[in-house]
């Protein structure tokens, strides 16, 4: 949970850093950014199990382009829970990009401007301007990937179907295991609560600290 929503937010605020800069093709590029965020989770689910594969992957022919030996991206301990991450961050990743972005681009003109003219670099506008200004933005968009990834379901089914093992069972998946395999509703539907417990708690904290902001 903590490191697909750090990586997403990191992400997807470069990317609106990168794009708050007016460039050539900036709009033709944000669509193809977005992309992923639109297209159903089985979809890309597929399109990733086409990328892993061991022997016909993409990932693994440039691994042996570059001489190193092929890697059993979902099928190995030690990288599927990273492979169903990546997954994640790549479908996601658009959306804190589109939520910061949005952030950034509320910022007044002249407040930017006059910084430049007093010399300010881009670095120290992006650490003394910018992320100041789009905090709560930032936080939105963490909030709702934390609580999102809570629910992660349909990718890890769809990938790893929770194994090997069970090294990618995340909570939603495990409910779903106790109460639709193993038939304990009971244990499934505290399970369930846990999570929703600690999902509100969550979101409480987040109203908290917004209201201090305030």
């Amino acid at each position: 949970v903590i490191g697909a929503t750090t990586l997403e937010v990191l992400l997807g605020l470069l990317l609106a850093i990168v794009f708050s800069i007016e460039f050539r093709g900036k709009n033709k590029l944000v669509p193809l950014i977005v992309m992923p965020m639109m297209l159903p989770t089985i979809v890309i689910s597929s399109f990733w199990r086409i990328m892993y594969h061991t022997e016909f992957g993409v990932i693994n022919a440039l691994l042996k382009l570059a001489g190193l030996p092929p890697v059993n991206w979902l099928g190995d301990v030690r990288t599927a829970m990273l492979s169903v991450i990546i997954v994640d961050v790549w479908q996601y990743t658009p959306f804190a990009f589109l939520v910061i972005y949005a952030g950034i681009q509320s910022i007044p003109p002249s407040i930017i401007n006059a910084a430049l003219v007093d010399g300010a670099s881009l670095p120290q506008i992006t650490r003394y301007i910018i992320l100041p200004l789009i905090k709560r933005h930032i936080l939105v968009v963490a909030m709702l990937r934390i609580i999102d990834t809570f629910r992660i379901f349909d990718k890890v089914f769809a990938l790893t179907g929770g194994g090997p093992g069970n090294a990618t069972e995340v909570l939603s998946f495990i409910i779903y295991k106790n109460a639709f395999r193993y038939y304990e509703f009971g244990y499934a539907a505290s399970q369930a609560v846990i999570m929703l417990v600690t999902v509100l708690v969550i979101i409480i904290a987040y109203l908290k600290i917004t209201r201090r902001g305030e």
